[in-house]
């Protein structure tokens, strides 16, 4: 598969880690008792390896060369999903396949939107604790939870 840019800019030296991948099922049962329906985690979880608080507020930036935002959702940020946008690449030809990728991003803190097109690099949002995450935050957590959920698709034209 063509590689893309981590859609996270890393800052103070942090790498991240996966803090659930796509696939697993430990949380299944948690996930029905807050009313979400899925059999297993459907994207990976992000976090940056410094503190809650320097994984909150960190830049999302355009992964492909050229992006458009084709869809944002700015829910409830107690809902389930909290705030969100899908970015989808330009066609590309792979393999002899025209393709597209989209990438969902979950749980953002805020969604920056002065534009659809985006060039790699590019700031469009900041990773945040909004819908459904764990730990919850609180007054005296407010950055519990704090992380992206990644989702990637791939479509051939």
């Amino acid at each position: 598969m063509k590689k893309f840019a981590f859609p996270i800019q890393l800052h103070s030296g942090l790498n991240y880690l996966v803090a659930q991948p796509y696939g697993n099922k430990d949380y299944v049962d948690w996930y029905k008792a807050n009313g979400v329906d899925i059999g297993e985690h459907n994207g990976a979880d992000l976090v940056l390896t410094g503190r809650r608080e320097q994984t909150y507020g960190s830049a999302l930036i355009c992964p492909f060369p050229k992006g458009k935002v084709v869809k944002t959702w700015s829910e409830n940020p107690m809902s389930t999903k909290g705030n969100g946008f899908l970015i989808q690449s330009e066609p590309f030809m792979e393999d002899g396949i025209l393709k597209i990728i989209q990438f969902l991003f979950w749980h953002c803190s805020e969604i920056i939107l002065m534009k659809t097109d985006f060039v790699e690099g590019e700031v469009i949002a900041y990773i945040g604790n909004s819908g459904l995450v764990r730990p919850k935050p609180t007054i005296g957590c407010p950055y519990c939870g704090s992380h992206l959920h990644l989702g990637c698709f791939e479509y051939h034209l």
